[in-house]
């Protein structure tokens, strides 16, 4: 039982009916939604999935999916991958060890057996999977979460893996932080300026200390009055990164460990 009002589509997808593939998707988004005190769920446009690189699923991730993939599971919007852990064509060239490029092709392969676009790419909007204004959508790269919600008038949360490919599969998405009525409905001609307190380190795309702009009402288009959309590109990037890099600081030792073992 879930506290969610769900449609009769939904529940039957929870009961089992329509697959148990499609049960493990609604299990876990209803779960999350429950978590976070969602009322009901919202269609998904489209997804893009993290959680691909074979570093941080590991073997057990790797048998999950396999498993979820040959209960039937199946994507039912577009949905995309986020970079694998090495290039998928030259990984001789760059010293990745033969078992990691046998398990990462693994993960690609259960990807694909899920109709997930071969993709791997950050950049997902560049490729094809690009929501309209206002459209609900799941995605988890950082920098693409940021494109969309600002550049492209989309609604999304930064989704995790585990829950950014359910709601591709079920094509649901709980309502929170952007998703919420009002959490989007304001669009910001943002300009940048910096301090020069720390004048010794060259500017970085993530620099955004002190936004300057009017707040206007949404528009037909998407966000009609940006200045320079490619630049808030670059700066998204650069907070993707910047985040990346403070998790991986963060994880260095406990990742030392299970990487040393796989290779």
């Amino acid at each position: 039982m879930t506290g969610l009002s769900l449609s009769v589509c939904e529940q039957h997808a929870l009961d089992g009916r329509l697959g148990r593939g499609r049960q493990l998707a609604a299990q876990l988004v209803t779960a999350l939604g429950t978590i976070y005190g969602a009322h009901d769920l919202v269609p998904v446009a489209s997804a893009q999935v993290a959680g691909v690189s074979y570093r941080n699923l590991g073997r057990a991730g790797l048998e999950f999916l396999s498993e979820w993939a040959q209960g039937g599971a199946a994507v039912t919007v577009p949905s995309t991958l986020n970079p694998a852990g090495m290039d998928l064509e030259n990984w001789r060239e760059h010293g990745i060890h033969e078992d990691f490029a046998r398990a990462q092709q693994a993960v690609i392969r259960a990807y694909e057996a899920f109709g997930v676009s071969r993709t791997c790419t950050c950049t997902p909007y560049l490729i094809g999977n690009r929501p309209r204004l206002g459209d609900h959508v799941a995605w988890s790269e950082s920098s693409a979460v940021a494109f969309a919600n600002s550049v492209l008038g989309a609604r999304t949360n930064r989704e995790g893996g585990p829950a950014a490919h359910p709601q591709g599969t079920g094509g649901l998405l709980q309502p929170g932080g952007p998703l919420q009525e009002g959490g989007a409905g304001q669009q910001v001609d943002v300009g940048i300026q910096r301090q020069d307190e720390e004048g010794s380190r060259p500017l970085r795309a993530a620099d955004v200390r002190h936004p300057g702009g009017a707040v206007r009402e949404a528009e037909g288009d998407p966000q009609p009055g940006l200045q320079g959309p490619g630049g808030l590109q670059q700066i998204g990037v650069g907070i993707g990164q910047d985040v990346g890099w403070h998790r991986q600081r963060e994880e260095q030792g406990s990742l030392q460990g299970p990487l040393a073992r796989e290779s």
